[in-house]
């Protein structure tokens, strides 16, 4: 079995600069925070019900785990804000911080402790990734909407590998 992964990034992927001129964060805030905690609804606010939707169907189509890689994932409330925005799946892990906040590092050094066969994507606004994950970086728009349909076909595509083209790692 090869196990799958979504790096997941969130201001610019889970959120754009469309959804923010939509309504702005603090009346989106005030929406939310007569029915959840302060900082559930601080964190909710930021979220993108449609972008959670498109990654909803990455999700369901791959049955992929979460790998959170956002400077959100020192949050110990993200779990909680996740399943509060409707995010279909847990939080399966984190990427370590490192000090020269290289997104692409952190990443790899999360992948170099895994010990079964996997494949993974990697959904970002931020360029940082190191060359050999190129392949597997789809870079959101972030001035557009974030997590964009076609990012969700392109991450079903090498997440399911249907053509044989993207190498599965550790075989």
């Amino acid at each position: 079995m090869v196990n799958k992964f979504i790096f997941l990034d969130i201001d610019g992927v889970l959120n754009s600069e469309l959804f923010y001129s939509e309504k702005s964060q603090n009346e989106r805030y005030n929406d939310l925070v007569s029915v959840f905690p302060k900082h559930i609804a601080w964190g909710l606010c930021n979220i993108d019900p449609k972008a959670v939707k498109r990654l909803n169907r990455l999700i369901n189509a791959t049955d992929a785990k979460i790998v959170v890689s956002s400077s959100w994932r020192t949050d110990s409330d993200l779990g909680k804000i996740f399943e509060a925005a409707g995010i279909n799946g847990r939080i399966y892990g984190t990427t370590p911080l490192s000090e020269k906040r290289h997104r692409g590092l952190e990443i790899q050094k999360w992948l170099n402790m895994q010990t079964e066969p996997y494949n993974y994507v990697i959904l970002d606004d931020d360029s940082d990734m190191l060359d050999k994950q190129l392949p597997y970086f789809i870079q959101t728009d972030w001035m557009k909407w974030g997590l964009s349909d076609k990012d969700v076909e392109q991450a079903i595509h090498i997440l399911n590998d249907t053509d044989g083209t993207v190498k599965t790692h550790l075989q």
